[in-house]
């Protein structure tokens, strides 16, 4: 009688773990969904929040567009550089959101970089490679 309740009890274990495991990936789903929800209401608050949770979970490029878009908008550019910078190194950012990286950097005060992103913008011809002569005038203006 113990030989057959144990096999019945290890499916039983195994069920469950299938069941948790199933039960996570539906929650990702609906988190995604309140977090696009929460971006296209503009409230960039809640979304940057969201995203970041999913971005931790699975780094899924738009996720990490989006979270950097949310914080972005609400003036955190800390994080904005951190999800711009992921972005940016994996080929994701459009010319506007480059120079919302761009913007990240400078409002950061980390100059160097953005020194850095706008010769690395002019050598690939962007658009916005009109920033690294900008730099350039910044420099002369602050050295007089």
């Amino acid at each position: 009688m113990k030989k057959d309740f144990l096999p019945s009890l290890k499916y039983i274990i195994y069920g469950l773990i299938v069941f948790i495991c199933s039960l996570n990936g539906y929650s990702q789903a609906i988190k995604q969904k309140i977090a696009d929800k929460e971006f296209n209401s503009l409230h960039f608050v809640r979304s940057a929040e969201l995203y970041t949770q999913l971005v931790n979970s699975s780094s899924n490029s738009s996720n990490i567009l989006k979270a950097a878009v949310s914080y972005f908008k609400i003036a955190d550019y800390m994080n904005a550089e951190k999800y711009y910078e992921i972005a940016f190194e994996k080929k994701l950012l459009n010319d506007t959101e480059t120079l919302n990286y761009y913007q990240s950097l400078m409002y950061n005060r980390h100059y160097d970089l953005a020194k850095e992103l706008s010769y690395k913008l002019k050598k690939e011809g962007n658009s916005y490679s009109y920033l690294y002569d900008s730099i350039q005038i910044t420099e002369l203006l602050s050295d007089s």
